[in-house]
């Protein structure tokens, strides 16, 4: 009896006790942290997760192995093009940073804190249920900073953290710039564009956690940025 008990125990606290539901408990946002709080990927970043027969079950984040920092592309790409569907798109207007930019009715915009970064997201990740990290969807920030430097592919090389995937030239609001897609620490994928007017240091981030949605985004990412314009 003993060893029976002890049996029913440990299953209770092995596969089902992570995934208990109930009036006072989130069995989704449970599950959530049982993906992350047990390391279940392998590359340590959890894309998603759903319940199946009362089971939690964890979506991992495949990393190619064929990004490197090396043979990267320098083609020209002009992003400074903004299209008709555009218009109707909602303005934001950040007079600090001089700047404003238009985004999709259907993305919102959230303040940080300090107002730096400008914060976009789109359905997907305003309904997921842990905030803290992007696990579905996408996200844009813009970040700038002041700054003395002129040279911006210094500015751009001494910068780490990403694994570079490619790295373009680029014009965004009739100003060179630098665009990279890379892999931040955890994994995601990130397009990112920097450039510099005014004594700042702009970059835009672009946060897609899942590859299958890349070909989705990007192009959002493109006409976000073809937005872009200074402030008179």
């Amino acid at each position: 009896m003993v060893a029976l008990a002890f049996g029913v125990l440990w299953y209770f606290k092995t596969y089902i006790e992570p995934n208990i539901s109930g009036a006072s408990s989130n069995i989704y946002t449970r599950c959530v942290k049982y993906c992350q709080d047990n390391k279940q990927c392998e590359s340590k970043k959890v894309v998603g997760q759903k319940i199946v027969n009362g089971q939690c079950e964890c979506a991992c984040l495949t990393i190619p192995t064929q990004n490197t920092n090396a043979n990267l592309n320098t083609n020209n790409l002009n992003t400074n093009t903004p299209n008709s569907e555009q218009e109707n798109w909602q303005t934001y207007t950040n007079a600090e940073a001089g700047y404003s930019v238009k985004y999709p009715l259907t993305w919102e915009y959230s303040d940080s804190s300090s107002g730096n970064p400008a914060m976009f997201f789109d359905q997907r990740a305003l309904d997921q249920e842990l905030a803290t990290e992007l696990l579905q969807g996408s996200k844009i920030e813009i970040y700038w900073e002041e700054t003395t430097e002129t040279n911006l592919e210094e500015v751009v090389k001494n910068r780490v953290g990403s694994t570079i995937i490619s790295q373009t030239t680029a014009t965004v609001a009739n100003q060179s710039a630098v665009r990279q897609t890379a892999r931040d620490v955890f994994g995601a994928f990130n397009n990112v564009v920097y450039f510099l007017s005014g004594g700042k240091l702009y970059s835009i981030v672009q946060y897609i956690p899942e590859d299958n949605l890349q070909e989705t985004y990007t192009p959002i990412f493109n006409q976000f940025i073809a937005t872009f314009q200074f402030s008179d």
